[in-house]
Order: structure tokens, then C-alpha cells, then sequence
């Protein structure tokens, strides 16, 4: 049986201590790869520090989001990750 640990792994640290707890094959990174659609080039090029931990509506176009996601994070939907500033 495999097991995936999911939930709010925002930074690198985050992610690799949920791994590391043993419990868990693998983790499933879904709020942070849509804050970060280059995740794994800035873990690759130790630049942690740059991985975005909340959506800012200032950098809107580097999330890659759709209009209905757009929608969801400007009424505070829980789907999407937590908006640091508002419209």
C-alpha cells in the first residue's frame, strides 16, 4: 500500500521534514506548485527563500492562474492558498 502525504508543504523545509517523517512514500504539493509553477528549479538552484508562501496580487501573472482561480482566491476560497494582500 502506498501512502501520500498531502497538505500545506509551502516551503522546501516543509516539504522535505513531511517526507522525512516516514509515514509517507511520497507528498503531493498542490497549493505550493500553484504559488510556485518553478518549484523545482528553485529548490535545484538552492533558491528556497523565493518560494512564494502566499498569493500576491502583485505578481498575478507569474501564477499561471485561470480567471475561475482568480475568482476563488479573490473570495478567499480554502481551495486556494491564502492571498497576502487584497484586490
Amino acid at each position: 500500500m502506498t501512502l501520500i502525504g498531502v497538505g500545506n508543504l509551502y516551503t522546501a523545509d516543509d516539504i522535505l521534514a513531511a517526507y522525512q517523517t516516514g509515514f509517507a512514500d511520497f507528498v503531493a504539493l498542490g497549493k505550493t506548485v500553484m504559488l510556485n509553477p518553478d518549484l523545482v528549479a528553485l529548490i535545484n538552484e538552492g533558491r528556497e527563500t523565493e518560494i512564494e508562501t502566499s498569493f500576491d496580487w502583485q505578481k498575478v501573472e507569474k501564477y499561471r492562474y485561470t480567471p475561475a482561480m482568480l475568482e476563488g482566491t479573490k473570495q478567499g476560497l480554502d481551495f486556494y492558498p491564502p492571498s497576502k494582500n487584497a484586490l
